[in-house]
């Protein structure tokens, strides 16, 4: 429902990435996975994620799947949340 939701906006650096959710009596509200920030290495979204269910090695950039969300790091670096 809200895959495109921000599709091809990429925030500033250092910007916290979300997700819209439903939220049981309040509605929709705008609540951030786990803290994953712009620019955190792999050990950090790992310590607050736990491991991946899938990664994706393409060299200089990896993609960890989550249940819920994609992590995109390029040169061991956050890039893109999704």
């Amino acid at each position: 429902m809200f895959d495109d939701v921000g599709a091809g906006v990429s925030p500033g650096l250092g910007a916290r990435v979300g997700t819209p959710a439903l939220v049981r009596g309040k509605g929709l509200e705008w609540r951030e996975p786990c803290g994953v920030t712009l620019g955190q290495s792999i050990e950090e979204v790992t310590a607050s994620l736990g491991a991946p269910l899938t990664v994706i090695d393409l060299g200089s950039k990896k993609i960890y799947k989550y249940r819920d969300m994609k992590v995109i790091f390029k040169d061991g670096k956050v890039s893109d949340v999704g």
